[in-house]
């Protein structure tokens, strides 16, 4: 696996070239999905063990990627393992998400080259710290000091990712009251904040947890919830938690 990550949209594929390049002439090793997922391989395990061996990912930040559903998750993902995070706009007057707003970016080819040349080559001294699975002791006490908090909004949860038939649904949003209308081609699960006395303050408390990943794009409150959450919300009797 590779020391630096590359999170990108298939869209800016040739963006991601000219900085696959540069990392390259440094002798840096990285992991590209194109490259190192094989036909018929997990595209999940292979993140996920990518991000896990990893020291830097960085993030074509772009409209494409913006939209993309697996560029915040590696996001999210990087930054509950610590790592180093690298944001590169494809343009300057883009806006740069809230989840990684305060993380400096690069908008230039140069100003890549330059901080490879400097700093990246120093990457091939440094072994990847061990990294376990988010599905591990920490984080079930983490759940565990929640359910404590909110146990009515996690049974809400749970209730909603086991009626889920595909599967396939990550993200909640969060409105004021029931009657309020939210347009999105997306589906998510919804909570309201008159059913859920101090429901932002909850919310937030799950994503500094790393339960949730803030991915809200515009005003209303979108989060992404992290696999391993979904996995323990499903697989743990809340009720037997003290």
């Amino acid at each position: 696996m590779g020391k630096v990550f590359i999170s990108y949209s298939h869209i800016d594929s040739e963006v991601a070239d000219e900085i696959c390049k540069c990392i390259e002439a440094e002798g840096v090793s990285y992991f590209k999905d194109v490259k190192n997922i094989n036909w018929g391989g997990s595209i999940n395990n292979e993140v996920r063990s990518a991000l896990e061996q990893s020291l830097a990912v960085i993030v074509i930040i772009s409209p494409a990627s913006l939209k993309s559903n697996w560029v915040p998750f590696e996001i999210g993902y990087a930054i509950a393992l610590k790592r180093l995070i690298l944001p590169y706009l494809t343009h300057p007057s883009i806006n740069v998400p809230e989840y990684i707003g305060g993380i400096k970016h690069l908008s230039s080819i140069n100003q890549v080259q330059e901080y490879l040349q400097t700093k990246l080559s120093k990457l091939n001294s440094i072994t990847p710290p061990t990294s376990t699975s988010l599905a591990n002791d920490e984080l079930l006490s983490k759940l565990t000091k929640a359910y404590r908090i909110m146990p009515e909004l996690l049974h809400e949860m749970r209730k909603d990712i086991l009626s889920d038939n595909t599967q396939l649904v990550r993200e909640i949003v969060i409105l004021p009251f029931e009657g309020v209308i939210f347009n999105s081609t997306k589906i998510r699960f919804v909570y309201f904040e008159n059913k859920h006395d101090k429901l932002i303050d909850k919310v937030k408390l799950l994503e500094e947890y790393g339960l949730l990943i803030d991915v809200t794009p515009l005003s209303t409150p979108i989060y992404r919830m992290v696999d391993e959450f979904i996995e323990l919300l499903t697989t743990t009797n809340l009720d037997s938690i003290k």
